[in-house]
């Protein structure tokens, strides 16, 4: 059975197969008015596998950030496939939501319908949002290109990072990678009200987490860490339980790694202080249980690269002439966040084997 597909659409197909094949509980979130491209729905899918009032629940999703859903979605259908237990024990249940931003997912795009980044919209909108950095402001200027080319990415992504070396390294990660609310057509806008994926995902947690006493949480990325290897990012303290389980299941080296740089070799790129991100509305939704897990990450090209892609994603949303063209250019984020190469899928497909059976089996042995 194939794992990785070639769009948002045969990687669902995949995945309810596989849930369906492996007798989960499969319950589909409809999007109310976005559709895809090609005029179809846009569908949030939740598959439980284990019994509803299990104290221990393994809770993985794929897709908040979109195009960067594919190798969540292989790893789940993999899992489901061949990597479930012949029977779990009955204080242990599975749930996984595969795609959390279909929009963005299936025109292989970071953003949603909203043109906001999910991952910073987990905040409470009746409060003050947080103040504006003028970096933002900077940031937006210079994303906003008119005509794309490798050149003019280059130019951008140099052009942001130009600005590390004159407020430091800090303040620069934060600005770009923390979250902010002021200004739409920046990098990581958060959005001013909840998305739609924000109110599905509470939801979710409410309706399948509630009852739970432990829950170790997953939640696929790509973009940090060496080509194709597995890169985590846990936002627990480091004194207490669930920073130490989370350091048992995946490696304390590899956790420790994740929590001081989002640069694998640590330089230049200390890890920034988010605003709003998906793991906020886990530890908010579920207040009963205690938490272990964090962020997947699969590193597919250099941070500037990245960076360049966070560019094309700006223009792609914003800037592109409707014009057949474009699918160069989105095929072009593909490549910069779900590489089609053997080797990197199969490397990704390894690791995530092993992340899979290594949170569950600790899952499994948590009792207090």
């Amino acid at each position: 059975m194939r794992y990785f597909a070639e769009s948002y659409a045969q990687a669902r197909g995949f995945f309810l197969t596989a849930a369906t094949e492996a007798g989960a509980a499969i319950e589909t979130l409809t999007h109310p008015s976005a559709l895809s491209p090609s005029g179809g729905p846009l569908c949030m899918d939740v598959a439980r596998v284990g019994r509803a009032d299990a104290s221990n629940v393994l809770f993985m999703m794929c897709g908040t950030h979109g195009v960067e859903g594919y190798p969540g979605s292989a790893a789940f259908t993999a899992f489901l496939a061949h990597g479930l237990p012949q029977q779990l024990p009955p204080h242990v249940a599975i749930v996984i939501l595969h795609g959390l931003n279909p929009y963005g997912w299936s025109r292989d795009s970071q953003r949603n319908e909203d043109g906001i980044d999910i991952n910073r919209n987990f905040l409470d909108f009746t409060k003050p949002l947080p103040a504006e950095d003028q970096l933002h402001k900077r940031f937006s200027a210079i994303l906003d290109i008119d005509e794309m080319s490798f050149g003019a990415l280059d130019r951008a992504a140099q052009a942001i990072f130009a600005t590390r070396e004159q407020v430091g390294a800090k303040r620069f990660m934060d600005a770009l990678a923390g979250g902010q609310y002021n200004s739409p057509r920046g990098i990581k806008f958060g959005g001013q009200a909840p998305a739609w994926s924000n109110l599905c995902l509470r939801r979710t947690i409410r309706e399948y987490l509630a009852r739970a006493e432990r829950i170790a949480s997953l939640d696929w990325h790509t973009g940090l860490g060496g080509y194709g290897e597995l890169f985590t990012l846990c936002f627990s303290s480091e004194q207490g339980q669930a920073y130490q389980k989370t350091s048992e299941w995946w490696g304390a080296e590899l956790v420790r790694r994740g929590a001081q740089s989002w640069s694998p070799a640590g330089e230049s790129a200390p890890s920034p202080d988010i605003t709003g991100s998906a793991w906020n509305c886990i530890v908010e939704e579920a207040p009963q249980a205690q938490i272990a897990g964090g962020v997947i990450e699969f590193g597919t090209v250099s941070l500037e690269n990245v960076l360049q892609g966070v560019v094309l994603d700006h223009w792609l949303t914003f800037n592109a002439p409707a014009d057949p063209a474009n699918a160069y250019w989105r095929a072009q984020m593909r490549a910069f966040f779900a590489p089609r190469e053997p080797s990197w899928e199969r490397s990704v497909a390894r690791h995530s084997e092993r992340v899979c059976a290594a949170s569950l089996a600790g899952l499994t042995a948590w009792t207090a």
